[in-house]
């Protein structure tokens, strides 16, 4: 009888342990949100190996990616705020989306179509 009631407070213990874990790995994954999206050009074909930043716009704090080769790209965990996301390509002019708002579990689906064009160049002419 004893090694029953035993078995049964282990039991009972280990179960309350298990629901502790389960809830604060469930509470980690929710703590921030998330942006992701596409990046095309004109025509709707997506854009491989575009550069991207997402920064938040109170801390300047910023995130770098790439597409991916079928154009896409996630920023997953990001804290929650607000962001400016800008894109960058070769032979595409800078895009730009501002203050995108990211909130707890939330993941924002932010597309990007590239207009054709030259990056505009930082070299200044003497």
């Amino acid at each position: 009888m004893r090694l029953i009631q035993a078995v049964l407070r282990f039991l009972a213990a280990s179960s309350t342990v298990f629901a502790f874990v389960a809830s604060a790995t469930a509470s980690a994954q929710t703590s921030g949100g998330a942006i992701r999206g596409t990046v095309s050009d004109p025509s709707g074909a997506l854009v491989p190996g575009a550069s991207i930043t997402i920064e938040e716009i109170s801390t300047s704090e910023n995130w770098r990616l790439v597409s991916s080769s079928a154009g896409l790209y996630n920023a997953p965990n990001l804290p929650v705020g607000r962001y400016n996301l800008t894109v960058k390509a070769p032979g595409f002019s800078t895009a730009e989306h501002t203050n995108i708002d990211v909130q707890v579990g939330l993941e924002r689906v932010v597309n990007v179509q590239l207009a054709l064009g030259a990056c505009p160049s930082n070299a200044r002419s003497a």
